[in-house]
């Protein structure tokens, strides 16, 4: 089919001149109006009642043309005058009248008039006359019933714009539009977060698109506000698309209405339903939106995400004692700690559904309601410094004595076990549960990356091929059935849960990656507070940073959400950023 080509403008800007004075019968050309490159009709000055009319009709020999001209497919044209008859004209090279120049077919025809009061209507076709003088083919464009007065004496104008008559149309996507299919189910991706252009064309019966003035009117309707369609400029067929970023896909029918313009006397078109869908996943687009904590210098530390997905927060920042919670997006609770001088570290959400954390001052361990009631169970090795916490499939709690230099248990009750580490003075740091069922742990000082069994029974640490010292700092359960921790050394790296091998990836310098865990992209996410960013790494080793918008924002611990974003802490910047 021709029609997919540039856009062209089914429609002739007629502009109808009468200058009329009796006695005189030279042919004066009337004024050309502003702009008139289309047909033009113009009168000129004749003796009696009747006045000699010229029409002057150029159709298009590019299909790149975007002005104001008859379609290119166009053959013939019917002029009806009222009172006056029909008079039709052949519009091709080598009909009568008419010229081939390198601009397109000129066609000069002429008409008498008498002054009075008239209608005109015009009608162009895509074939030529037959044998009765009649237009054969399709109708491409017309103005119908145009009111016409011819005046002795003075000059008259009447412009006319042929409008376009659409037998069909198509959706499609615009020039570097991240929309694809076609031609009634698209799709796009969830990071397309600029407006995306979407195209309705019009199309005639020669196959040719309509567009500019004389054009349909289109409009284009989502049945999902998600899923917004925005209007294009005026004489333009370019809507644009927008969306959120979800993880979830969203579906929406588009519904497509194409109009002629009234003088055309055509009717509209039928409803042109279109399927959109966005498509979800769990990619992350890399758009980090901050949350400035309401309460000034609490220093927001480790985060988690209950089961209504609440955001959880520890405020570790000397004298705030407190933890919060995000419930609705920046809509904060803070719960402050029965005991002063707290510091509350770590956090993560128990089998019982209370918000249990680190007290690494008050050397306690609390556990908070979904209402924020907190009970505070005191850790029998004093000084232990409770340090990180995490849930275990044996449904207690396991946590890091980082000066005590034990791996600690407590049940949902308050009832504790303690289990010394081998190595003197190791300083646990990150502790996770592992897909073997052990609880996997860091020894930041002793540079040893340690598991136990929730029996505690047995104790194994690792070391062979871990770089030194590599002050490990927290550890997660990856999606490939490897553990993988960060190392404020720069490094990211990964530990079969047979202890061997030890694989480090080495990152960004002075990067100090902190917090670590697995995000619904299949990917490991981490902060790094000594560039500011968020990393992630695949699997296989690939890194991506994202920056920070806050400068030294100090970003510490990242949590993933069911929706494919990840939550992150920034203790200096006093914030809770996501990233999306």
């Amino acid at each position: 089919m021709p029609g997919r080509f540039s856009w062209l403008l089914l429609a002739a800007s007629l502009l109808l001149a009468f200058a009329a004075c009796s006695g005189e019968t030279n042919l004066t050309p009337a004024p050309r109006a502003a702009g008139d490159s289309g047909a033009a009709l113009r009168l000129a000055k004749a003796s009696g009642k009747k006045l000699d009319a010229t029409i002057r009709i150029r159709v298009p020999k590019r299909r790149g043309e975007r002005d104001r001209y008859v379609s290119p497919g166009t053959k013939s044209i019917s002029i009806v005058i009222a009172p006056g008859g029909t008079h039709n004209f052949n519009l091709t090279p080598s009909s009568p009248g008419c010229v081939a120049t390198s601009a397109g077919t000129i066609c000069t025809f002429h008409l008498q008039l008498a002054p009075r009061r008239y209608t005109a209507s015009l009608q162009t076709y895509s074939g030529v006359l037959d044998g009765l003088g009649n237009p054969t083919g399709q109708a491409l464009s017309a103005a119908l019933n145009a009111a016409l007065v011819v005046a002795v004496g003075k000059s008259n104008a009447l412009n006319v714009t042929l409008d376009g008559i659409p037998v069909n149309a198509l959706v499609v996507p615009g020039t570097g539009s991240s929309i694809s299919g076609g031609p009634s189910a698209f799709t796009m991706p969830k990071c397309a977060t600029s407006p995306q252009p979407l195209i309705v064309e019009a199309f005639d019966a020669a196959n040719y698109i309509i567009v500019g003035p004389g054009a349909p009117t289109l409009t284009m309707t989502s049945n999902n506000a998600a899923v917004a369609v925005h209007s294009p400029q005026p004489n333009s067929n370019v809507f644009t698309i927008t969306h959120p970023i979800s993880s979830t896909a969203l579906g929406a029918t588009l519904t497509v209405t194409v109009t002629p313009l009234a003088p055309s006397g055509a009717s509209p078109l039928p409803q042109i339903p279109v399927t959109l869908t966005v498509l979800g996943g769990y990619n992350v687009c890399g758009v980090i939106t901050e949350y400035p904590v309401p309460i000034p210098s609490v220093g927001p530390e480790g985060i988690v995400l209950d089961a209504q997905q609440n955001v959880w927060f520890t405020n570790d920042a000397p004298g705030a004692n407190s933890i919060g919670r995000d419930s609705s997006f920046a809509t904060f609770e803070n719960y402050s700690t029965p005991t002063g001088g707290s510091r509350p570290y770590g956090i993560t959400q128990g089998g019982d559904g209370q918000i249990w954390f680190t007290e690494f001052g008050a050397n306690q361990i609390g556990a908070a309601t979904s209402t924020g009631t907190i009970t505070e169970y005191s850790v029998p090795t004093s000084a232990s410094g409770p340090n990180v916490i995490a849930a275990s499939p044996d449904g207690a709690l396991w946590f890091t004595e980082l000066t005590g230099n034990k791996i600690g248990r407590i049940t949902t009750f308050g009832t504790f076990k303690e289990y010394t580490i081998p190595t003197a003075n190791s300083a646990p740091t990150g502790i996770a549960a592992g897909p073997d069922g052990n609880l996997w742990f860091l020894e930041c000082a002793g540079n040893k990356i340690g598991n136990i069994s929730t029996d505690g029974l047995t104790l194994n640490e690792y070391s062979s091929g871990l770089f030194a010292p590599a002050a490990l700092q927290n550890i997660t359960n990856g999606p490939d059935g490897n553990m993988w921790f960060t190392e404020l050394a720069d490094r990211v790296g990964k530990i079969s849960t047979t202890g061997t091998p030890i694989t480090e990836y080495q990152l960004t310098l002075g990067s100090m990656p902190f917090g670590i865990t697995p995000g619904y992209d299949g990917a490991l996410w981490f902060t790094e507070p000594g560039t500011n960013k968020i990393g992630r790494i695949t699997t296989t080793g690939t890194i991506t940073e994202y920056p920070i918008p806050t400068a030294f924002s100090d970003v510490q611990f990242i949590y993933p959400s069911p929706d494919g974003s990840l939550w992150f802490t920034e203790y200096y910047g006093n914030k809770l950023g996501r990233i999306q």
